[in-house]
């Protein structure tokens, strides 16, 4: 049983840096929402609104590579597989 408790420290601290990288992408969709609305219906969006979609995408793949096993499938803890949050990049025309 106490081989154990390093598997589940790792699941928890792989948990707690995917929570973090998507709280970060959450906060890059954000600034890139507060920036896009700033500017004229008919004028471009600044580079620095599709900087921060692509941060924000950046992230999450980041946080789903830290949740995904070796194999690339997701890892079991108690039974339960994680769920990952999925990547979503609002466009503006």
């Amino acid at each position: 049983m106490s081989r154990d408790i390093p598997e589940v420290l790792a699941l928890v601290r792989d948990e707690l840096v995917r929570e973090e990288l998507v709280r970060l992408a959450r906060f890059e969709d954000a600034l890139a929402a507060a920036e896009a609305e700033a500017v004229p219906y008919w004028a471009s969006c600044p580079d620095s609104v599709q900087v921060h979609r692509m941060a924000a995408v950046a992230l999450r793949a980041r946080a789903e590579a830290v949740v995904a096993g070796p194999d690339g499938s997701a890892q079991q803890c108690g039974g339960v597989q994680t769920q990952l949050a999925q990547p979503s990049v609002e466009r503006r025309a």
